[in-house]
């Protein structure tokens, strides 16, 4: 994301994603479990801890339960819904798999109107992310039907009261970071409530972006970011 000149950044693939271990069975509570088992890992005493979407979600959470690992918060285009405003999940098009190329992957999410906005190199890189190879071909990079379930069953965040109350326990410095509302994106409105129910928290609207806001302006989500961490002590950034 641009900041590995100033910082020490680790970032790992999240269970069922990339190269990280498939089970099949995926909660919160997992996905929570797996940041403590990674930082452990590395041996990181304390550090700044970024998340983008579901990543967001992960990180406040993990924020919430662990004070004294956190110097700072940044949540790229995440927050819980508002109460009792909890908005259905309409299923995204599945990712087609058995593709001859993984250009066929990005012509396929470009009909889906995904890639709009974003520079040519990034769409690549970033879908590149999402495709591993097998003997049928080209398929996605993460366990979608895994995850499609886990929502589906309600596994996922179960409660949008919890959420809200994990937020209000979030004790460091924690900046929002929003791009335009859209489906799947959070928006300034939603941004300015999470921001009132942070005990420390601020707001950055990035304009003319979406939900995948760092891709949509990168440099921009930088010129809001860097700021933020440089008054930070932290010199290691978790992603």
């Amino acid at each position: 994301m641009g900041l590995a000149d100033r910082y020490r950044v680790v970032a790992f693939d999240q269970r069922g994603h990339g190269l990280s271990d498939w089970p099949g069975r995926y909660t919160d509570r997992l996905l929570v479990a797996d940041v403590v088992r990674m930082v452990e890992a590395v041996g990181l005493s304390h550090f700044a801890l970024i998340g983008h979407s579901m990543g967001g979600a992960i990180a406040w959470e993990y924020a919430a339960r662990n004070p004294d690992k956190v110097d700072c918060l940044v949540l790229l285009d995440a927050s819980p819904d508002p109460l009792g405003e909890a908005e259905a999940d309409e299923p995204d098009p599945p990712f087609p798999s058995g593709l001859a190329s993984p250009d066929e992957l990005v012509e396929w999410a470009a009909a889906q109107g995904w890639t709009d906005g974003i520079d040519t190199g990034d769409v690549n890189r970033w879908l590149m992310r999402h495709v591993r190879w097998s003997p049928e071909g080209w398929n996605p990079g993460f366990d979608q039907s895994g995850y499609a379930d886990a929502y589906a069953s309600g596994r996922m965040w179960q409660s949008t009261r919890a959420d809200w109350r994990d937020i209000s326990r979030i004790a460091c410095p924690t900046l929002v970071v929003v791009g335009e509302k859209e489906k799947g994106g959070v928006g300034q409105e939603l941004g300015r409530l999470l921001v009132q129910r942070l005990p420390r928290g601020s707001l950055a609207f990035i304009p003319n972006t979406g939900h995948l806001v760092h891709w949509h302006d990168l440099p921009a989500t930088l010129a809001a970011v860097q700021p933020f961490l440089a008054g930070r002590p932290s010199r290691t950034l978790s992603d």
